[in-house]
């Protein structure tokens, strides 16, 4: 149990709500390209304030919506998750605001309630995503595929709470520092906006070029080929993590898919969870520096993430290692992949994956190299832009987290 100060306040979450709903579960056939927008449980997420991406914007029409009265809300409720995925159902009960004056629909998978008086509004958002509020949904989870709470469970949870005023500070505290996060968040989509337009126009009309041909892959520049990948690619896997003889601080990486989701391997691989020493493990596919590597198996797949090395390292047996013979910079063939996206390159039948044939049968675009080399600085100059801003995000982060730590349990009093 944390420990919080003797002179806070502890309620259930349900002493605070006056007024309770749950999402609806619609049928495919009900939904519509407008109509009233609904919250999906991937509107809300720790930045405590809704986001429907475009991706995820669904609508159902005005006379479906009145069929599930109790699911409509308005901007006086606040949302979250009694549904989500396993393992970890990162969302599951976390609390946002609706920041907008429009009406919505819950989905299923949600709920919204109406707070009173006694609790601060940016304080509970807070609170939902604390160490131990967060403790408390993984106590109150059920199901196995899809992990869940039950609603008298969720507003059960104790919620520990000083005086009014001091909730207000905290509050604005944290959200101040979720605003410039969500501010840095806007300014690297834009960036990636930016850079995408630029990688368009560059892979097609080249630098500076007026005369053009067709080529397999439309009209390119007149000095430029085009190759089958075949004709310069090398393709590779890697052993399956029970072959490898792991060591702490091993003089190579072993990557697995999970890695690129770590700070600082955004474009570059710069660190790894799990690293081998070579002279013990001679058997073992390893891969130079400069090589690029894919998910080749599964969901990963989707999130075109194309990442390049910067040591020896070796690759789990979802990953794929790229390397070029001729023809073509690895640099630049990582950046024609990103704006060509694996997910349209993969097989998507069933479990999505990419094969070599996905890669070995299609055309790409192979300037001379110095044009390569000029594309290619481009749009590094762009990725350093994007990188800064990646890592003004990880301070923020890394500071809201010790401010969470310290303002949510009492261990550092506002003044008032």
């Amino acid at each position: 149990m944390s420990k919080f100060p003797a002179d806070w306040n502890q309620e259930s979450l349900k002493n605070f709500t006056t007024e309770r709903t749950t999402g609806a579960n619609f049928k495919p056939s009900e939904f519509t390209e407008s109509g009233k927008e609904v919250i999906p449980k991937k509107g809300i997420n720790e930045n405590g304030i809704l986001f429907i991406p475009n991706g995820n914007k669904a609508y159902v029409s005005n006379e479906i919506a009145k069929s599930y009265k109790k699911a409509n809300i308005d901007g006086s409720f606040l949302v979250t998750v009694f549904r989500d995925l396993v393992p970890t159902g990162p969302s599951l009960g976390r609390i946002v605001k609706i920041n907008s004056d429009k009406k919505y629909i819950l989905a299923q998978g949600t709920g919204a309630f109406k707070t009173n008086s006694a609790i601060d509004t940016d304080y509970l958002i807070q609170f939902s995503n604390s160490d131990y509020f967060r403790r408390e949904m993984g106590l109150i989870t059920v199901g196995s595929t899809q992990v869940f709470v039950k609603g008298e469970d969720y507003y059960s949870v104790p919620i520990f709470y000083p005086s009014i005023s001091e909730q207000k500070k905290i509050g604005k505290i944290l959200t101040t520092v979720d605003r410039a996060i969500l501010l840095a968040e806007n300014e690297i989509d834009k960036l990636k906006n930016l850079k995408k337009g630029m990688m368009q126009d560059l892979f097609t009309k080249g630098i500076g070029h007026t005369q053009f041909k067709n080529s397999p892959i439309g009209k390119i520049p007149a000095t430029w080929d085009a190759h089958i990948g075949k004709k310069f690619l090398i393709l590779g896997g890697g052993p399956s993590p029970s072959s490898v003889n792991f060591k702490n601080h091993g003089d190579t990486l072993y990557i697995k898919v999970d890695d690129f989701n770590s700070d600082g391997n955004e474009d570059f691989i710069e660190k790894s969870f799990l690293s081998f020493d070579r002279n013990e493990n001679d058997s073992i596919n390893i891969y130079d520096k400069g090589t690029l590597v894919i998910a080749k198996r599964g969901a990963a797949i989707l999130k075109n993430r194309v990442r390049q090395l910067t040591r020896k390292t070796s690759i789990d047996t979802n990953l794929m290692a790229i390397t070029c013979k001729k023809y073509m910079s690895e640099r630049f063939l990582k950046y024609y992949l990103e704006l060509s996206r694996l997910d349209k390159l993969a097989d998507t039948t069933s479990i999505p994956q990419i094969n070599n044939p996905h890669l070995n049968e299609i055309f790409y675009p192979c300037p001379p190299k110095v044009e390569q080399e000029k594309i290619i600085r481009i749009l590094d100059s762009a990725g350093v832009i994007i990188k800064e801003k990646l890592l003004r995000i990880r301070k923020l982060k890394n500071l809201k987290k010790g401010l969470m730590q310290d303002l949510l349990t009492g261990r550092v009093r506002v003044r008032v």
